[in-house]
């Protein structure tokens, strides 16, 4: 990544890294939602993945040799663009074409139950730091047991 004249995104601290980190967030918001990143948003016509051969993919992801990762700190713009990479040439598992045992797309509301625990930046299992969901677990298996899975 290179120093462009934008500021270096910083993770935590004054207001600006605030907003910067905000907007980081709108983005890959934008990407999930505009992307096609969702079940039922891809276009059938679109490819299940935008296949590179590795040394192909290296260089267009900027990790190729002559790559200067953590030479100096990425700009929100180059992180920005990292994400766009990284979505275009990933597994699109959302695709109706898309076939495999394991995988199958991203619940919306999995999605955002992830992305509020990670902002919570906690965990789920200690009940010190996540009172309110260790609560809602039991309640949640109980249900699944008593009524099945398709009852909550």
């Amino acid at each position: 990544m290179s120093n462009s004249s934008s500021s270096a995104f910083s993770p935590a601290g004054d207001a600006s890294s605030s907003a910067s980190a905000e907007s980081m967030l709108e983005h890959v918001l934008s990407q999930v939602r505009d992307g096609g990143l969702l079940c039922g948003k891809v276009d059938r016509r679109s490819k299940v993945i935008d296949f590179l051969h590795p040394a192909e993919l290296e260089e267009a992801m900027g990790m190729g040799p002559t790559a200067t990762i953590g030479a100096s700190p990425a700009t929100r713009e180059e992180l920005e663009e990292l994400c766009g990479k990284t979505a275009r040439y990933s597994m699109r598992t959302t695709h109706p074409n898309f076939y495999n045992q394991l995988y199958r797309g991203v619940d919306g509301f999995g999605l955002a139950a992830a992305w509020l625990t990670e902002a919570l930046n906690t965990n789920s299992h200690a009940f010190e730091v996540s009172e309110s969901r260790l609560l809602a677990y039991p309640a949640e298996v109980l249900s699944h047991v008593v009524f099945g899975p398709e009852v909550t």
